[in-house]
Parts: structure tokens; C-alpha cells; sequence
């Protein structure tokens, strides 16, 4: 039960971030892409299935948030957090490379999806302009800010581990 509150609630706080918070602040030119980040964080740490439901979710409250299509990044966050939980046999949290690998290679493959989308389909094919001006400082933002989110997940998933251990000892006896 403590994986599925743990996601819910950094889903809730993902969404509070992204959509409220770094918005407001002036000196920032772009918002880091948190709950892509999540979606990849949660694929790695506990496989397809939870990378799937975080990715849904996280896109869900990203549409709706957002304004834009209902649906749309709910199938990309979802399709992110699959291919994540692909790599869920060759995580180790001690080993920081896979999560940023994967969180770069998600958000340069969401920014994409993007401009194809909704820029390259209404005929503006400015790709490189749209590379270096919005996906790029995306992308730096989100994985440095996801650093320090992956961090702290890593603990409270730690915490949940060992109170579940303490939790499972104590029954058995």
C-alpha cells in the first residue's frame, strides 16, 4: 500500500510544481517537465505497470491542467512510463546513469512528439529553433530538478521498504 500512496502523493505535488508554482516564477524562461520525470522514476523503480498508471495519471492531470488535448499526454506520458519499466530488471538505485539517461532520452522523445504534433503538422518546421529554444533548456531544467526528486523518492521508497520488512518480521513471529 505504500508504493501506491507514495505515487499518488508525489503526483499530487508533481502536478503542484509544475502547473502552479514554477510558472509563477519570472526568471525562469522554462518549466521543468516533473511529471514526465515521475512517470520515468516510477517505470524504473517498480516496473511497466506502475510506470503505466503514473504515466496515465500524470498525464491526465497534465491535460487538464494544462489545456490542451485531453488525452494526449496522458498516451505519451503512459507509452514513457511503459518503455521505463522495460528497464526495471537492470535498475539499481545506486547507480544514478540509468535514471538520467532515461529521463534525458523521455524528454527529448516528449519534446519531439510534441513538435510534431502540434508544430510540424500545422505546417512550422522550425525544428532546430524549437530544439535549442524549448526542448534543450527543457530538458536541462528537468533533469537537474529531478535529481534532487530522485533522490528523495529513492529515501521514501527506502523508509517504505523497511517498514515493510519491520511490518512482515513482526507478523511472522
Amino acid at each position: 500500500m505504500g508504493k501506491f500512496w507514495l505515487v499518488f502523493v508525489s503526483l499530487f505535488f508533481g502536478t503542484l510544481l509544475q502547473c502552479s508554482i514554477f510558472p509563477m516564477i519570472p526568471v525562469i524562461q522554462t518549466i521543468p517537465n516533473i511529471l514526465l520525470g515521475l512517470s520515468v522514476v516510477f517505470g524504473l523503480m517498480y516496473g511497466k505497470r506502475t510506470g503505466m498508471f503514473s504515466g496515465v495519471a500524470a498525464g491526465i492531470l497534465l491535460d487538464i491542467f494544462s489545456g490542451t488535448i485531453i488525452g494526449y499526454n496522458a498516451f505519451v506520458l503512459c507509452l514513457i512510463g511503459y518503455v521505463s519499466g522495460s528497464f526495471n530488471d537492470v535498475f539499481f538505485p545506486e547507480n544514478y546513469r540509468l535514471p538520467l539517461v532515461a529521463l534525458s532520452a523521455s524528454d527529448l522523445l516528449y519534446g519531439f512528439f510534441t513538435y510534431f504534433f502540434f508544430f510540424f503538422t500545422q505546417g512550422d518546421y522550425k525544428i532546430v529553433y524549437y530544439f535549442f529554444r524549448i526542448m534543450l533548456p527543457e530538458l536541462v531544467f528537468t533533469v537537474i530538478v529531478m535529481v534532487f526528486v530522485y533522490l528523495l523518492l529513492l529515501h521514501l521508497d527506502e523508509k517504505i521498504q523497511h517498514r515493510r520488512n519491520r511490518e512482515g518480521n513482526r507478523r511472522i513471529v
